[in-house]
């Protein structure tokens, strides 16, 4: 705290910092947040770890790891929350499944069945089991994070699942014709920076959020990221 505190005072943009990115953010974040910060704060080191939700947790409280960012929709006590922005997510569809003849995904006819998903988007499990009044035990869930992975793995078996759409612009434009927006509502998702609620490096989270803005098209990131800066 006190190293911080003099760095604050020489209003100099150094030092290091210990960052965690959930999978399934880290393909939007990561590349370009080392450029960023690499022409415009060098003498900031970054140290990224891309790990699942529940190990960013335990590392995070622990103090193993300094901030994180990740999409968790439950309040934690022992964690701040400093909202970065809001996704929509859309829906990548098998041609073998019966909804790729849809221009539109209605979240009202979607059924249950043949729903790849995520461990880790819990968020959007509870959407999409709420919002199409179905249960999901029975759909099929890859345990790891790798976007990637469950596309191919809808691709093999057909199916369908649902994707950020950041996500899109990833993606070789045969992909692409697989990808219908989704309706009826939109399920959605916010991306934040936790930190431990004893975190005291302000300047650091403020150098983050100035990389985020950059990186993140203006139209989804936190109102209040943008006119504010962050304060501990």
């Amino acid at each position: 705290q006190l190293e911080e505190l003099v760095q604050s005072e020489k209003k100099r943009d150094t030092g290091d910092i210990n960052l965690s990115i959930s999978p399934s953010i880290a393909p939007y974040i990561t590349p370009k947040l080392f450029k960023h910060l690499k022409m415009s704060y060098p003498d900031i080191c970054v140290r990224a770890f891309e790990m699942s939700q529940s190990h960013i947790l335990y590392k995070l409280k622990r103090a193993e790891i300094d901030v994180a960012i990740m999409s968790y929709p439950r309040e934690d006590e022992e964690l701040l929350e400093i909202p970065l922005y809001q996704e929509k997510y859309v829906a990548y569809v098998s041609p073998a499944s019966s909804l790729y003849k849809e221009k539109v995904i209605d979240m009202d006819k979607v059924p249950g069945e043949h729903f790849w998903r995520l461990k880790d988007e819990v968020s959007l499990q509870n959407q999409v089991s709420e919002l199409c009044d179905v249960e999901l035990e029975h759909s099929s869930i890859y345990e790891a994070g790798g976007i990637c992975t469950v596309m191919m793995i809808v691709d093999e078996n057909g199916g369908y699942t649902c994707i950020p759409e950041l996500h899109v612009n990833l993606l070789r434009e045969s992909m692409k014709a697989h990808i219908r927006p989704i309706i009826n509502p939109v399920p959605t998702r916010t991306v934040s920076l936790f930190v431990r609620k004893d975190f005291v490096r302000e300047r650091m989270l403020n150098i983050l959020a100035d990389a985020i803005k950059h990186i993140i098209p203006i139209h989804m990131l936190d109102e209040h990221l943008m006119k504010y800066p962050i304060r501990l």
